[in-house]
């Protein structure tokens, strides 16, 4: 038995919702490394006041390093894995809708909300953004070619709630409470978790790319949908799930 320490596999997520729904499992699926997360409060994929595409990088590093402090070194961390919420981003500019509702709501081929002009800016900006992202496969923490750690960006589509729970409008106090009971939906069914993502109601394409195209059309940014599947089939679990070749990280 190897007495090396295990290394970290690093989720960042936008919210606590997302590891409280997430974190449970993914800690039973993935035995060979610790999982950690590292809550941004935030999407930093919309954020075009204070960023542009070519210093997203930087902000996501600028993350990692917060997590690593003076308790890990860049090479405890065994990857990345960087979740965000679509927010109907992919959707053109006529579908979001000027509207005098107090709460920004999400519908099946439209968003309605008081901040359309607001919208279409961060749409425009996110769209770039998470083009650029899905390609990268590493980020360089460091200086040396020794210090790229592998990244995969991964969605939930049209947030985490819509995926889990089927309501992309879900009030902001119902989200932990929500996140807690799929997450404990899960407790002694490690495989039932899995499923549910691998499953082609929530999973569209059986490769990354495949997924990330899936997407970028039509309305599908706004349909539930997420690609964790993807992730969750390309890694080798410790468990006893019993899985099938469905997804590949291509």
């Amino acid at each position: 038995m190897s007495n090396q320490p295990k290394k970290v596999v690093l989720f960042l997520v936008e919210g606590v919702s997302d590891e409280l729904a997430l974190g449970p499992m993914l800690s039973k699926i993935i035995q060979s490394d610790q999982v950690k997360f590292k809550v941004i409060h935030g999407d930093i994929t919309s954020d075009y006041y204070r960023m542009t595409p070519a210093t997203i990088t930087n902000k996501i590093k600028d993350v990692v390093r917060s997590f690593l402090g003076s308790i890990y070194r860049i090479d405890d961390i065994a990857e990345i894995v960087h979740i965000v919420d679509s927010d109907g981003v992919y959707i053109s500019d006529s579908q979001i809708l000027s509207d005098t509702c107090e709460k920004t709501t999400y519908r099946d081929a439209t968003f309605h909300t008081q901040y359309s002009h607001e919208i279409k800016k961060r749409n425009t900006f996110k769209q770039t953004v998470l083009n650029m992202l899905s390609q990268r496969t590493s980020i360089r923490l460091g200086r040396g070619s020794s210090e790229d750690i592998p990244y995969r960006l991964l969605y939930m589509s049209c947030n985490l709630d819509h995926v889990i729970v089927g309501d992309r409008n879900l009030d902001i106090s119902q989200k932990k409470a929500k996140a807690i009971l799929f997450s404990d939906s899960f407790y002694d069914n490690p495989n039932g978790f899995y499923e549910f993502f691998i499953n082609t109601d929530i999973l569209k394409g059986q490769t990354y790319t495949e997924s990330w195209d899936h997407l970028r059309k039509d309305n599908n940014s706004l349909n539930r949908c997420s690609n964790l599947g993807i992730y969750l089939d390309s890694i080798d679990k410790n468990t006893d799930i019993n899985k099938c070749t469905f997804a590949k990280l291509e």
